[in-house]
């Protein structure tokens, strides 16, 4: 067996997702050296695929090669020779585009109106659910039909990218859909038989098949901007920090380790929230005053 299969098997082990695992794999057979290499061997290299690639691409190139650096040595016995390697300092992007609750609105609306198709009554369930959870998408796909516990209001996230499970509110909403979806739709479909909840019609529905449901809705309402499913998660920590909910609170619903993360989508709803702080201040209690000219100096009316 190769390293790389070794390095792959053990992160399936720990529950690294199957892209995750694929994306890191790939990038490590793209060095040019003996892994796990040198500091002064992953710079040469990271140096030169600067050339053609961004920051970024460099940064989660160097999360590769410390992930595989951190394994051999934990394998070995040895010290990781890139374990203090810093990485690339990277310009804070700007903040990636919330979905908007109108828009959502439109497309459930639209989904409602149509949902004697079958699809129609899964994609409702599936947007039903993203909404109230916030859940990645490789974390919706993995979503099995025993996850989702009814009467404690509960759905359980099996362990995927920081390799750790949680367990999340089931909104009722979302549980009403999901109900619906299951007696109406997927009992009687022909991959019923399978694990998995969400089912298309070559069986259990992957990653890219998400994005063409969402791609579909978004047409069906007429949404000037395509919802992704990412974007309910930004939506998932606006609708929190609007509401006065706890930082570490949040982190549990939505799986993150560290506050970092927290302050990181909170920070793209920031103007939005600070809009709505404003009105608060400004228009809601304070509103402007009107002036008249008298004798050419203004005066309060």
């Amino acid at each position: 067996m190769s390293e790389l299969m070794a390095y792959a098997d053990d992160l399936r082990i720990r529950g690294f997702a199957d892209s995750t695992i694929y994306n890191y794999t790939r990038m490590l057979k793209l060095v040019e050296f003996e892994l796990p290499g040198t500091r002064r061997d992953v710079k040469a290299w990271l140096s030169m695929r600067g050339r053609t690639v961004s920051i970024a691409t460099l940064c989660f190139d160097l999360r590769a090669l410390k992930s595989y650096s951190a394994w051999w040595a934990e394998e070995s016995g040895q010290d990781d020779p890139l374990a203090a390697m810093p990485f690339p300092k990277q310009r804070t992007p700007p903040p990636g585009r919330i979905a908007d609750e109108d828009d959502v609105h439109a497309v459930l609306r639209e989904l409602r109106q149509w949902r004697s198709h079958p699809n129609n009554i899964r994609d409702y369930a599936i947007v039903a659910t993203l909404r109230y959870t916030g859940m990645r998408r490789s974390e919706l796909t993995r979503l099995n039909v025993d996850d989702i516990d009814f009467d404690a209001k509960r759905i359980t996230i099996a362990a995927g990218k920081n390799g750790e499970g949680r367990i999340v509110p089931l909104h009722a909403e979302a549980g009403r859909a999901i109900r619906r979806y299951l007696t109406s739709v997927r009992d009687t479909h022909r991959h019923s038989d399978l694990a998995q909840l969400w089912l298309g019609r070559d069986g259990a529905l992957r990653a890219d098949s998400i994005n063409k449901i969402f791609n579909r809705v978004s047409a069906l309402a007429e949404l000037d901007h395509p919802l992704t499913p990412h974007q309910f998660r930004r939506l998932l920590a606006k609708t929190w920090a609007v509401e006065g909910g706890s930082d570490d609170l949040l982190m549990l619903i939505a799986g993150w380790r560290s506050f970092t993360m927290v302050a990181r989508y909170r920070a793209e709803a920031g103007v939005e929230l600070a809009n709505l702080q404003y009105d608060k201040i400004f228009e809601d209690k304070n509103p402007p005053r009107k002036y008249k000219l008298k004798r050419g100096r203004p005066s309060a009316a």
